[in-house]
């Protein structure tokens, strides 16, 4: 769901409509873009094979 609904900012919206994810509040959601780099962060650290795309 997060590859689909950033509206091609990469970045996490507070709201956005399902139907139209170019339609969202806040276009920098600092709370939730920290918990998402945070947890990649870790998934790289200790659960690498997570991250890796699968040929």
């Amino acid at each position: 769901m997060l590859k689909t609904s950033h509206a091609n900012t990469w970045l996490m919206h507070e709201f956005f409509a399902a139907d139209q994810p170019a339609r969202f509040t806040r276009s920098w959601f600092a709370w939730a873009n920290t918990l998402l780099g945070e947890l990649i962060s870790k998934l790289a650290e200790n659960r690498p094979h997570l991250l890796l795309k699968k040929d």
